[in-house]
């Protein structure tokens, strides 16, 4: 399998049968046990494709950061936006998320957790422009087209708080949104809410098919 192949089986089989279990509610005692399941399953293919793979690095470490050398753009960067997401690594569930955008129920909560880091850092809140949707992957994407401020997959002057957008399927729309942490010019790590319903470090092989794009933020 090739790296975004992998990608796209994680995406099938884990990440959106978790989603749609964990959208429910009221779950069976059958579903609460299937999703448990579910996700105890994928931190185990994470800690494989971890091991076996040089590419694949789903659910990182903290500690593994420490060792990265960034290659940052000559676009300026916001390293607070990226602290705050950082400092949120692990949280399960995303209900500070969705419920700060005015849901009362669970829903996919990456792009909630991208509103709550900007509109929480002073320094990002007047920067990330409101659309008719920002807890909506594809109407935030559709916004940074609109105004100039996109970048395809293989761009490469990508800065510490770019928003960076994902297709898993490969249909041409995005399905999940995510903070750049930063690129070492081989692999783009990223932050994540809603990464197998928790904040998850990820990075993937620059360029890679699974990126959709990236919205570049005007710091």
């Amino acid at each position: 399998l090739s790296v975004d192949g992998i990608y796209r089986l994680e995406a099938e089989y884990f990440l959106s049968p978790i989603e749609a279990l964990s959208n429910k509610t009221n779950l069976t005692k059958e579903e609460k046990s299937d999703l448990s399941q579910l996700k105890d399953y994928h931190e185990i293919f994470k800690e494989i494709m971890t091991q076996t793979s040089s590419s694949y690095g789903g659910g990182m470490k903290m500690s593994d950061l420490s060792g990265v050398k960034f290659t940052d753009g000559k676009r300026k960067k916001n390293q607070a936006v990226i602290d705050l997401a950082l400092s949120q690594v692990g949280q399960a569930g995303g209900r500070p998320y969705w419920s700060h955008y005015g849901f009362s129920n669970r829903v996919e909560w990456c792009a909630c957790f991208v509103n709550w880091c900007m509109r929480n850092t002073p320094s990002a809140t007047g920067k990330y422009q409101k659309t008719e949707n920002n807890a909506y992957c594809q109407a935030v994407a559709n916004n940074f087209k609109k105004i100039g401020q996109w970048g395809e997959r293989t761009y490469t002057e990508i800065v510490a708080g770019d928003t960076i957008f994902f297709d898993w399927n490969g249909d041409g729309h995005t399905d999940h949104i995510g903070l750049v942490i930063g690129s070492d010019g081989n692999k783009v790590y990223t932050v994540e809410g809603n990464s197998g319903d928790a904040v998850r470090v990820n990075s993937y092989p620059a360029g890679s098919s699974v990126i959709y794009g990236y919205g570049l933020m005007n710091y």
